[in-house]
């Protein structure tokens, strides 16, 4: 679990804050860590009921600009060869 918490700039778990997703209070709080407005941010997620807050809150829910012309998300880096979404077992709560 470490090299993958190793991969983020910051982690936020449901069970140190007290709050999950899809709370509204999830993303502002990871947003508030990261020092960025929601509109800056990129959400992924697994489940759509994930995504209406991130939307709500202006973040790019999708990975797509929601006008014209590309967009690149700030401090992007790959996943390792070899670790796919789902392999290490990770829980819910981390944005």
């Amino acid at each position: 679990m470490a090299e993958i918490v190793a991969l983020f700039d910051e982690v936020v778990e449901s069970s140190v804050v007290g709050v999950r997703k899809p709370d509204p209070e999830f993303y502002e709080i990871a947003c508030t860590r990261l020092g960025i407005e929601p509109s800056e941010a990129v959400f992924l997620d697994d489940l759509g009921i994930n995504l209406k807050p991130a939307r709500d809150g202006h973040a790019d829910h999708q990975g797509r600009r929601p006008g014209p012309g590309p967009r690149r998300a700030r401090g992007h880096r790959r996943l390792p060869p070899g670790l796919t979404p789902g392999s290490a077992g990770m829980e819910g709560g981390y944005l």
